[in-house]
C-alpha cells in the first residue's frame, strides 16, 4: 500500500525509498524534502558507516551519496556498498567535481553524478530513471 506524503508544499504517493549520504545535515534535509516532492521517501545519515549499516539491512531503489565524507569518501563506500548491494543504483553528489577524475568514479561503481547545486528538474531525470 501506498502512502501519502505531503512536504513543503508537495503531496504526492511515496513510490520508492532512497538512502541519502551527506555530511551535511542542511544538504540532507534539503535534497530528502526534494525527493519528496517526487513520490519518494528517503533515509538520510551523515554517516559512511551508518551507510554501511544501513544497506546491509535494507535495499534501496537509489542512493545519493556525497564524495567528500568525514569517514570513508564517497568512491571507497560505493565501491563496498556495490559488493554488498551490486544492482543497487548509486549516484555521486558533489559541488567538487574537479577534485574527483571520472575514470576513478566509474571505477568505482557509480552510476551516474549529479553536480551540487542541482535543480529539480536535474534530480527528477535521476529519479525517473529509477522508476
Amino acid at each position: 500500500m501506498n502512502e501519502r506524503v505531503e512536504t513543503k508544499g508537495c503531496n504526492m504517493t511515496k513510490l520508492r525509498s532512497i538512502l541519502i549520504v551527506d555530511n551535511e545535515n542542511d544538504q540532507l534535509e534539503m535534497i530528502k524534502d526534494m525527493v519528496a516532492c517526487f513520490g519518494f521517501s528517503a533515509t538520510t545519515t551523515d554517516s559512511s558507516y551508518e551507510a554501511l549499516k544501513i544497506v546491509e539491512k535494507k535495499s534501496f531503489s537509489l542512493i545519493l551519496m556525497d564524495l567528500i565524507m568525514n569517514d570513508i569518501d564517497g568512491t571507497e563506500l560505493c565501491e563496498i556498498i556495490k559488493e554488498i548491494r551490486p544492482k543497487t543504483r548509486v549516484y555521486a553528489m558533489s559541488g567538487h567535481l574537479k577534485l574527483f577524475r571520472s575514470d576513478r568514479l566509474s571505477r568505482a561503481g557509480f552510476d551516474g553524478i549529479l553536480q551540487k547545486p542541482f535543480t529539480m528538474e536535474e534530480l527528477n531525470a535521476v529519479l525517473v530513471g529509477v522508476v
